[in-house]
């Protein structure tokens, strides 16, 4: 009797790279980035909403990184499968693209959630000058919250 040994190993590795070849970006992108009429971009909002700003007194809400946080299981379950697709010889980048959708969602979704630190009451007269008279933190006129987006792209 003859045993034949096959290394599969180096085939399985290339199969795994096309998955690990790609990234997923849950945030503002270039496309949502701009704000009509506005010098200033829904990054730079959103940037320093996340991390705050002591000169302008403004506190840290990180929304970004916690949104995501809230459903890395749920991205998780899509990564799985991208790479179980990848194994088996068939299409993964819809599992990839899932997978952002639901990172883009959370993140919309803990937004909405406001658990955050209350804003002041002078941010608050300045809104109901406006006409606004929503309490929520970063949601004002809910450009930030629209623009909060994923991208599937090759690593660079």
């Amino acid at each position: 009797m003859k045993f034949v040994i096959r290394d599969r190993v180096p085939d399985m590795e290339k199969k795994l790279k096309r998955v690990f070849k790609n990234e997923i970006v849950v945030g503002v992108t270039e496309e949502t980035a701009p704000r009509e009429n506005e010098k200033i971009t829904n990054a730079v909002i959103g940037d320093i909403q996340d991390h705050g700003n002591e000169e302008k007194n403004i506190p840290k809400r990180p929304f970004l990184g916690t949104g995501v946080e809230s459903v890395k299981y749920d991205i998780g379950l899509c990564l799985a499968q991208a790479l179980k697709a990848s194994l088996s010889d068939k299409p993964f980048r819809n599992w990839l693209e899932r997978a952002g959708e639901i990172g883009a969602k959370g993140v919309q979704d803990f937004i909405k959630a406001g658990n955050f630190e209350s804003l002041k009451k002078s941010t608050l007269a300045k809104r109901r000058a406006r006409g606004n008279y929503s309490t929520a933190p970063l949601i004002d006129t809910g450009k930030l919250l629209g623009s909060i987006t994923y991208d599937v792209r090759k690593k660079k």
